[in-house]
Formats: structure tokens, C-alpha cells, sequence
């Protein structure tokens, strides 16, 4: 396999990335990784160097960028809406389409976590790429994925879902990140409130401006008319993720939207579907496989 540095233009800012191809005769299949929430690089913490290196083995070629504000690219993170990262995504899968050794026809998307709902609206609104894979994306709210998160973590439910509520009206309203503290502060005499700053569950100004630009974000839309071919995948013990009331909801908006989709669940996996001997079995295997099916189906047939 190759890896090459490239360069794109995405919505108003350059963005850096790396192409990784398999070693091919001819034009292969390929896939865009999108990052998880926070300034997620091309690596994802190494998430993505693991699946990088196993699709391009398999005969995937992969294209991983940092997100805008992240790594070499520019622009900035935190004040960037799902329609500025799926803008971005959409200009990724130009650039891998474009790409002399990759099947122009043949390039899906693999969203994780936060990436999962830009690559939600790149497909839903947009319809460039041939298939979508999401990787531990919530089917509910934003609101609703952090009052959950929160649940498993051991707060009470009904105060965890009032408390984002409160913070998510505040932002929407033009309050600032001070407003914010205050209303968390409000809470701590409740047994659960030290869970907060152990989950990282603290705001700043950096924190408070990401959740101005998706405290109402709700994939729901985007679900209902999503019709590209998709892949949802979970793990089992997923802290952060409500994962029966996504796979329900992935389902429902499969069945009504007449949408191609598979849903995985993989027994004892974590968030980035990791178990205690690393990513869950099978895990890899899937992805690859899914990637040349659509890449197959996707291709010309011959006459």
C-alpha cells in the first residue's frame, strides 16, 4: 500500500489529509473517514490508523483528513454546524473521487460517533457518496445522546435531561459559557454531580461554542430521507451512545424510507468498538467486505 499527503479546498477553509491506496492494478473502491466530536485528526487517536491499514490490505483505498481547526487543516472546530463538516465531507469525497486510482463510483463514507451525523447530512441532503457506514452514531438528538451518556454514566435521569435541556435553551438563547456553569452549578448537591467533571462533563468557552452549533441538532430529518445503502454499526457497551433506542430508530427510519441498511451490534464492544483484546471480531472483516460489495455493485456493468 501508498500513502500520500494531499490538500482540498472544503467549505471556506483548506483541509489537509492522507490518501492511502491499495497496491492495485486497477481502480479500486474507496472510503472518506470522518471523525468523532472535538478537534478529531486524520489518526482519531489511532482509531483510524487500524482501519486505514486493514481497508487498503483489503483493497480499499482510504482517504482521513483533519477536521477543520484540527492538525494541519485550518479553520475551527468548535464553532463549525453539521452543515459546515458535511460541506467539508462532501469536498473529501470529490477529492477521493478524483483520485486517479480509486473507482470514482465506488467511494462511501465512514462517519464515527459525531461523524456519523455529518456523514448523515452529506448523504441525506447531498447524495455524493455510493454508501454510508456509521460507526457508533446516535439516532437521537444531541440533547437526548448527552442526557444518556450521562444516565449510564449514574446520574438521574430526569435531572440529567433537565439539566441539558437548561444548558442547550441557554445557548440558544445568546447566554454565554459563564450561564452555563451556573446551571450546572445548580445541580451540585445532587449524589451524581462529581460524575460531571470525571466524564469531562466541564464547559469553557471552547466547549460552549460547540454546544451552540449543535445543542438542536437531531438527526431525525436526515434519517427519514436518507437513501443511500448504509451499514449502522454499535457496540454492545457503548457508554456514550443509547444503542437499542438508535438501532430502533435506524430501523424504523430504514423501513420508511424504503432505505438498503444493515445493523450490527457486536457483543461486549465499547464506543470505538473495542473489547479487551482489542477491536471486537469481525469488526474489520465487515467493514471491508461492505466496502467492495457497494463498490462492486456500484460498478459499470459490462456489455
Amino acid at each position: 500500500m501508498e500513502t500520500e499527503e494531499i490538500v482540498f479546498p472544503g467549505a471556506g477553509v483548506q483541509l489537509s489529509g492522507s490518501v492511502t491506496c491499495p497496491d492495485a492494478a486497477t481502480a479500486c473502491p474507496g472510503v472518506v473517514l470522518l471523525g468523532g466530536s472535538g478537534p478529531s485528526d486524520r489518526h482519531n487517536d489511532g482509531f483510524f490508523d487500524a482501519l486505514r491499514t486493514h481497508l487498503a490490505s483489503a483493497g480499499v483505498a482510504v482517504l482521513a483528513y483533519d477536521k477543520r481547526g484540527a492538525g494541519q487543516s485550518a479553520g475551527a472546530w468548535a464553532t463549525a454546524t453539521v452543515d459546515d463538516l458535511a460541506h467539508d465531507a462532501a469536498a473529501a469525497v470529490a477529492a477521493l473521487q478524483a483520485h486517479p486510482r480509486v473507482a470514482a463510483g465506488a467511494v462511501g463514507v465512514l462517519g464515527h460517533s459525531e461523524g456519523g451525523w455529518v456523514a448523515l447530512r452529506l448523504c441525506a441532503r447531498m447524495g455524493t457518496p455510493r454508501h454510508l457506514i456509521v460507526n457508533s452514531c446516535p439516532a437521537v438528538s444531541f440533547a437526548e445522546s448527552e442526557a444518556s451518556a450521562l444516565t449510564t454514566a449514574g446520574a438521574d435521569p430526569g435531572a440529567a435531561a433537565a439539566l441539558l435541556q437548561q444548558l442547550t435553551a441557554a445557548a440558544r438563547n445568546g447566554c454565554g459559557y459563564q450561564q452555563g456553569q451556573q446551571i450546572i452549578a445548580a445541580y451540585q448537591h445532587e449524589p451524581w454531580y462529581p460524575l460531571l467533571s470525571a466524564g469531562g462533563f466541564t464547559l469553557d468557552s471552547t466547549t460552549w461554542a460547540q454546544l451552540t452549533a449543535w445543542g438542536d441538532y437531531d438527526p431525525f430529518d436526515d434519517l427519514i430521507q436518507l437513501k443511500t445503502p448504509t451499514l449502522a454499526i454499535f457496540g454492545e457497551n457503548d457508554p456514550l451512545v443509547p444503542v437499542r433506542t438508535s438501532v430502533e430508530r435506524y430501523q424504523d427510519t430504514a423501513a420508511r424510507a424504503a432505505r438498503s441498511q444493515q445493523t450490527l451490534v457486536f457483543p461486549g464492544a465499547g464506543h470505538r468498538l473495542q473489547v479487551s483484546t482489542g477491536l471486537a471480531p469481525g469488526y474489520l472483516t465487515r467493514l471491508s467486505t461492505w466496502c467492495q460489495e457497494q463498490g462492486t455493485a456500484a460498478a459499470p456493468k459490462q456489455t
